[in-house]
């Protein structure tokens, strides 16, 4: 068995069966106990060219950064990445792929119309205009022009009057708590914009969210939040998202992360969803397209009811993740695994 080293990830190769595993840092709780599966190495190479393929994983040209790339490194702009480390010279992440932000336009308007088709009386029109904000609403909140937040917040449709809970206990997040979310205040002193941005927001609060180094911070909204949107990541992943719910979920052992592993009691709240240790590229959080196909399957297959303005259920029903009979509908899987 041989074992090769990236930056602080350790990739690990046995001669014999022809098997590998990759072991990624993660800001998540991870169960240490439970050891990282090994995978034929055929498959974790087609998952590697799938991203290349996806536009994910980009080779940049010596002219952007090169091996020795300056402080801050140029950004390319035919892909949207730049070139950081120059042990990995010349691939390197972009922030989102094109085809991530196509998803998740898709995986959101597949969600608005799954509600729309369950209503009492569905509307001819479940959209009333592309763009979930203004431009000027999104610059007065601090989102980057060019960045994922901005691509989906401004391109996504805004449902019609009458389709306002898209979740359980979940609404859109309104002009007003996307410009003055309180993660506004940490981004004006912190350089990056890699804090949360609220989506689909509930009516209490949740009383802490840690956010590691930086500390925590205290009586936010809790709801779905598009988790990192800057350039502070080895595996940049911007349309990364995270659902904080106003209690945690796991002490009964049933709510499982992509990778098999419970989620943690300590970080319960903060986990739903969430993918674990990935088998092949570091840990990432979820991309937003999955979730939202979650929920749209969710609204589809009949698993949370729907009335008059939406989704019919409340926040306590995340609480079925939890449980042996509903587990498997809150645990999403990773594509390609052997």
């Amino acid at each position: 068995m041989s074992d090769c080293y990236w930056t602080n990830y350790k990739a690990s190769y046995d001669q014999d069966d022809h098997t590998c595993k990759f072991d990624g840092a993660c800001h998540d709780f991870l169960d240490l106990e439970t050891p990282t599966q090994w995978h034929r190495l055929e498959t974790i190479l087609s998952a590697w060219l799938d991203l290349i393929e996806r536009g994910k994983i980009v080779a940049l040209h010596y002219s952007v950064g090169g091996r020795n790339p300056p402080s801050p490194a140029p950004i390319d702009e035919a892909t949207g990445a730049k070139q950081e480390w120059s042990d990995q010279y010349p691939w390197t992440c972009v922030p989102f792929a094109k085809q991530d932000l196509a998803d998740t336009l898709e995986a959101w308007h597949d969600l608005v119309s799954a509600v729309n088709s369950r209503l009492p009386e569905p509307k001819a029109e479940p959209f009333v205009e592309c763009g979930l904000y203004s431009q000027d609403t999104l610059r007065a909140a601090g989102i980057e022009e060019g960045s994922f937040a901005w691509g989906f917040f401004s391109n996504a449709w805004r449902p019609a009057d009458g389709i306002s809970r898209l979740g359980p206990g979940l609404k859109l997040a309104t002009n007003d708590q996307l410009v003055n979310n309180p993660w506004k205040s940490w981004r004006s002193a912190v350089s990056g914009t890699d804090f949360p941005f609220p989506l689909l927001i509930g009516s209490t609060s949740i009383s802490s969210w840690e956010r590691g180094i930086r500390g925590s911070i205290h009586q936010i909204p809790w709801g779905l939040y598009l988790e990192q949107t800057g350039f502070n990541q080895d595996f940049v992943v911007e349309d990364g998202c995270r659902l904080a719910l106003p209690y945690s979920v796991g002490a009964n052992g049933h709510a499982l992360k992509a990778d098999g592993t419970p989620l943690h009691p300590k970080n319960g709240a903060f986990e739903l969803y969430q993918l674990g240790r990935h088998p092949y590229v570091p840990c990432h959080d979820t991309q937003l397209y999955m979730v939202l196909d979650a929920f749209a399957r969710s609204v589809a297959d009949g698993l949370w009811k729907v009335g008059a303005d939406g989704v019919d259920e409340l926040d306590t029903v995340f609480k079925d993740a939890d449980t042996e009979e509903g587990w498997a509908c809150y645990r999403l899987v990773y594509s390609n695994c052997d």
